[in-house]
């Protein structure tokens, strides 16, 4: 019987690298550059940044998507209501299958990654930053191109000549 399928392999939700001694090679991180990366470990396992990681990345996806909502102007900043309704159902049912994984033993987080802030029955800060970043992320994505369609006239026209998907 196979164990569990586990979301590890290769992301910062790896287990914990079992080397010991300053640096370590991770050779179960085989995909990418970082695969024979160095890297000066502090007592206790991880970088301090590495910590870090997960948020860091999530705050990037913000940063990154900015210049929709400003230059742009999709407009999902400034109608918070509609905000929320969209990404709370998503944060809810997220949260849920995320929790259920973590108790069913399905997946887990790598230490070495994550704040160690831990939310309701195990869930790391990290995932609940996740389930509310990509959507505003995937909303902000989705404004701007209906915008900028709209200013090149191509979903008028698609409108004009009757195709369902303008």
């Amino acid at each position: 019987m196979l164990p569990p399928a586990r979301r590890t392999i290769g992301s910062p939700l790896d287990p914990p690298a079992t080397q010991s001694g300053p640096h370590r090679i991770d050779p179960r991180n085989s995909i990418g550059p970082h695969n024979l990366e160095l890297t000066a470990r502090r007592p206790g396992g991880g970088d301090i940044i590495d910590h870090y990681q997960y948020l860091l990345l999530m705050a990037g996806c913000l940063l990154v998507t900015l210049p929709l909502e400003l230059v742009i102007g999709a407009r999902v900043y400034r109608r918070p209501q509609l905000l929320l309704r969209a990404v709370a159902p998503v944060v809810v049912v997220f949260s849920v299958w995320d929790v259920v994984g973590i108790l069913a033993g399905h997946w887990s987080y790598n230490h070495s990654f994550v704040t160690g802030v831990h939310l309701v029955l195990g869930m790391p800060l990290e995932e609940l930053v996740f389930f509310v970043v990509v959507p505003i992320c995937g909303l902000l994505t989705y404004e701007a191109v209906g915008i900028i369609l709209g200013r090149t006239g191509v979903r008028g026209r698609a409108r004009a000549e009757g195709r369902p998907d303008a």
